[in-house]
């Protein structure tokens, strides 16, 4: 029994330890971005066509890879999707709730590409929209965020175990420098229930002890000291 009493102090140990967990280790921009040079199965890309080889040789061409990062995610005045040369497409996709959300503070609409590596793997491009000096970018559902804080704690468009390359400064025109960030900040611990489960182990702890010494006491009184 003493034995076992002994046991419940130590799950709850366990229990605080794996709850506080460890932090993640995050890949670097350059990692991100090399993803993306290399894969020809972006969803919603912005540069498309050719084979992995065919677009490295393009970008290499064109860009200094090292600044692709800001190129793709500075944010760009919405346009009819033409081609522009080596430039990314400036297509923008403002459906009715992006638009209801942008329209109050009017203005021509800008657009700011988020490079995400989902949980499983796969790469896509998302996009935000936004008016300059309005203080908010909005998603497609038109849900608007003041930054990008704001944006990981509250969108309903990417988990915890998602990777997001972003500008750091979510709602400026251009941007800020690029970050690699989860998708969503993780959901808050119920330390309160966990300060429960431990007092349970406590008064477990202290019942099984007295159930232990009234066990033995009676025992002793039938056998003489030392029977238990």
């Amino acid at each position: 029994m003493l034995r076992l009493s002994r046991l419940f102090p130590a799950v709850a140990v366990v229990l605080m330890l794996a709850a506080c967990g460890s932090p993640k280790e995050l890949p670097s921009v350059p990692v991100v971005i090399g993803e993306y040079i290399g894969s020809t199965s972006v969803k919603n890309d912005r540069f498309t066509g050719g084979t992995s080889e065919e677009r490295l040789t393009f970008l290499r061409a064109n860009y200094r890879l090292e600044l692709l990062d800001t190129l793709l995610l500075s944010a760009y005045r919405c346009g009819d999707g033409k081609p522009r040369g080596p430039l990314p497409s400036d297509r923008c996709d403002l459906n009715d709730a992006v638009r209801r959300a942008l329209g109050a503070d009017g203005g021509a609409p800008y657009a700011r590409s988020l490079l995400v590596k989902r949980e499983r793997g796969t790469l896509e491009l998302l996009t935000l929209y936004l008016v300059p000096g309005s203080g908010k970018a909005v998603d497609r559902t038109g849900r608007g965020y003041a930054n990008l804080e704001d944006f990981r704690a509250n969108n309903d468009l990417l988990g915890p175990e998602d990777l997001v390359l972003i500008s750091a400064d979510l709602t400026g025109v251009p941007g800020g420098p690029s970050v690699v960030v989860t998708g969503h900040t993780p959901p808050t611990f119920p330390w309160w229930l966990l300060g429960s489960f431990a007092a349970a182990a406590v008064a477990i702890t202290m019942v099984a002890v007295l159930i232990r010494r009234r066990v033995k006491a009676h025992y002793d009184r039938i056998l003489g000291p030392g029977a238990v």
